[in-house]
């Protein structure tokens, strides 16, 4: 995380910040913030992309949770936990 934080914060940030701007549309809302997040992870990580390898069938069913639960994303705790 510390190499994502030092080449991407302002993408971390800015993605933060439109969550917390909008609670309830979030998923859709935030879409491209999230994709350049992701980008930028994956250019300046290579922890990053084997972790999300290694954890890819939990990531997967965690963004499903999330984009079928949008309006209550809290409904996902569980499968977030799975990924820790």
């Amino acid at each position: 995380m510390d190499q994502v934080a030092a080449h991407c914060a302002a993408e971390l940030d800015q993605y933060a910040a439109c969550v917390d701007q909008h609670p309830t549309s979030w998923n859709a809302t935030c879409a491209a913030r999230k994709a350049e997040l992701t980008a930028c992870a994956a250019k300046h990580s290579q922890l990053v992309n084997s972790l999300k390898e290694q954890c890819k069938p939990y990531i997967e069913q965690y963004e499903r949770c999330l984009k079928a639960n949008a309006s209550s994303p809290s409904t996902c705790t569980p499968q977030l936990e799975r990924l820790w």
